[in-house]
């Protein structure tokens, strides 16, 4: 079942980017739940949470976590 795939663990200092794909054109309404990560050695994983709420919360969620871990290196 590809909603039960195994995602690899993700090194937040890895961690480039982090968006929303709710964003954007109104044509992308299946992907409201998801959002996207990008990585320092150019790879990407899309995750879709169970609702649009969700889905923005892990966003901040991931946000403050990319934030924290570069602090932390600095």
């Amino acid at each position: 079942n590809e909603s039960n795939a195994i995602v690899p663990a993700i090194d937040l200092r890895s961690i480039r980017s982090v968006r929303s794909l709710s964003r954007g054109r109104k044509s992308r309404k299946s992907l409201r739940r998801a959002f996207e990560i990008f990585t320092s050695d150019n790879t990407s994983v899309v995750l879709k949470a169970t609702d649009e709420k969700k889905a923005e919360e892990w966003l901040q969620y991931l946000q403050i976590a990319v934030a924290h871990a570069r602090r932390d290196i600095s």
